[in-house]
């Protein structure tokens, strides 16, 4: 579930990428940086997510 919200927000960032590119107006800047801070966070809840799943995973195994 962690890992599906991180990666919403990632794809989330980098269409507001993906705008602010297409805009190039006075909030160029602005759409840009906040688009890669919410394509970092997501990319870094993803990985944390993927990690306690494969951390439960294992523990579930053993």
């Amino acid at each position: 579930m962690v890992m599906v919200i991180g990666i919403a927000i990632f794809i989330l960032g980098v269409i507001l990428m993906f705008f602010s590119v297409r805009n190039k107006g006075l909030s160029f800047f602005a759409f840009l940086a906040f688009g890669c801070l919410l394509a970092y966070i997501g990319g870094h809840i993803a990985i944390v997510g993927a990690f306690s799943l494969s951390n439960k995973r294992g523990a579930g195994n053993s």
